[in-house]
């Protein structure tokens, strides 16, 4: 059964949620769109993208790839007063280029999945059965549970109500607070 394997692959777990794949590349772009770079400081970066456990060799061998690909360029950084020359890398044209048609083919995705979650929220909110949000919940009980934050925090995902955004709902206490 399909479902039954795409479970075992992916899902969430102690490595968190799902990542969309080959999202390194145009985190990768941005972060040398912003300035030059050494390895270790790309994958350390790339924490800001929700990518807290990335393995620096997965970064390298990206890296080589997007060099091979015309994409970046990199150069020895001799010039460093303590330890072993390192190598830095910086954006190309042809980089930036790609970068644009990522920053592109991201907003139709992310259209299409808010369109996905929209329908969903709907179908969960008017629909009935085993399967549905029983119509007694308050919009604050609808919040999907994530795993609590590196403070301890409870935090979920509250779905929109019409003309309002998701939220990330995090609790302390008995304090809540929510960000758009």
């Amino acid at each position: 059964m399909p479902g039954l394997r795409r479970r075992h692959r992916g899902g969430t777990g102690p490595r968190g949620p799902r990542r969309v794949r080959g999202f390194m590349e145009p985190c990768l772009l941005l972060l040398l769109h912003i300035k030059p770079r050494h390895g270790y400081e790309l994958a350390q970066a790339l924490a800001e993208f929700g990518m807290n456990q990335i393995n620096a060799s997965l970064v390298y061998r990206m890296l080589r790839d997007m060099e091979r690909g015309g994409l970046i360029e990199s150069q020895w950084q001799t010039e460093v007063s303590s330890g072993p020359a390192r190598r830095i890398y910086r954006l190309t044209r042809v980089g930036n280029a790609a970068l644009a048609d990522w920053v592109a083919q991201l907003r139709e995705t992310d259209q299409v999945l808010h369109h996905f979650l929209g329908f969903y929220h709907q179908h969960m909110q008017e629909g009935d059965g085993e399967f549905h949000w029983p119509s007694s919940r308050s919009r604050e009980q609808e919040a999907w549970q994530l795993p609590p934050t590196a403070e301890g925090q409870e935090c979920g995902i509250r779905p929109p109500l019409e003309g309002d955004s998701w939220q990330i709902v995090t609790k302390r206490g008995g304090d809540e607070s929510a960000e758009v």
